[in-house]
């Protein structure tokens, strides 16, 4: 691959550890004649990441859904040190990091394309995500009704907490705390999930990539927000019709050569290694 010649680091100084890793980083790449730049800030400067090749997120998958939306306006891959839990996203250990990170900077890695969300208000104002898209109450204690179509043809009217539209990337986030299933990432589509439905025969729904997915819901009988990758995007008063689909963007992430996907997915959720 491509050598790396400007890297940028993010880091969340709330995870223990995470400045002294940042700091390391940086020195490892200026002695390597790399341009760095670091910040701590959330969310990022605007353009911060202009210009750069890569961009390493260090703390959790939280400070790396954050850089996402940013690379793929400048076309930066991504990569990330897991200080957090579970880390499906930032899947460089601190160790790993250290020892891998010159042969990294010199292109000694593996790329992965990555599919994302986009939401758009009737506004028209779009907004990208890597996980999901969430729509819930606002109101914990109510349910609410939200009408699901795809391409123009009704889908079902769901009573429920809310729904989660998810990439493949997100399946092992919100959606599968809901219930909702493990899609591999080369899967390209959709998958909507119900929280906590009403009819108890409503299970997740998986749309091909060339779907737009339309949500309604009566305004005045609840009170919706509407979070991608746990941020709320949208005023409510506003956010509804909302149009969902797959954009031809997509995001580069960046994995070391003996990245596994189901080794990760067997780490994380204490799956039992072959035995036999």
């Amino acid at each position: 691959m491509k050598p790396l010649r400007t890297v940028a680091l993010v880091v969340n100084r709330q995870k223990s550890g995470a400045r002294e890793i940042g700091d390391q980083l940086k020195q490892l790449g200026q002695d390597r004649g790399v341009e760095m730049r670091i910040t701590e800030e959330h969310p990022l400067p605007n353009g911060y990441l202009q210009g750069c090749d890569a961009v390493c997120a260090i703390g959790g998958d939280g400070t790396f859904l954050g850089v996402v939306p940013q690379a793929v306006e400048y076309g930066v891959k991504v990569l990330g040190v897991n200080l957090g839990k579970l880390g499906f996203l930032v899947t460089f250990s601190p160790d790993g990091i250290a020892r891998e990170f010159g042969r990294i900077l010199d292109g000694d890695y593996e790329i992965e394309d990555r599919t994302l969300l986009e939401a758009c208000d009737p506004e028209g104002e779009r907004r990208i995500c890597l996980n999901d898209v969430v729509v819930k109450q606002t109101a914990s204690s109510r349910m609410m009704m939200l009408e699901v179509f795809a391409n123009g043809d009704f889908v079902n009217e769901f009573a429920c907490d809310g729904l989660i539209y998810s990439t493949p990337t997100g399946s092992t986030a919100y959606n599968l705390s809901a219930g909702g299933p493990i899609v591999h990432p080369d899967v390209q589509g959709i998958t909507l999930t119900p929280i906590c439905p009403h009819t108890l025969s409503n299970r997740s729904v998986i749309f091909s990539m060339g779907t737009e997915i339309e949500v309604r819901t009566d305004l005045e009988a609840c009170s919706p927000q509407v979070t991608l990758d746990g941020h709320l995007r949208f005023t409510e008063s506003i956010a509804f019709p909302l149009r969902i689909r797959v954009p031809s963007t997509t995001v580069t992430l960046i994995h070391g050569k003996d990245y596994s996907h189901f080794l990760t997915v067997r780490t994380k959720l204490h799956w039992r290694e072959n035995t036999l």
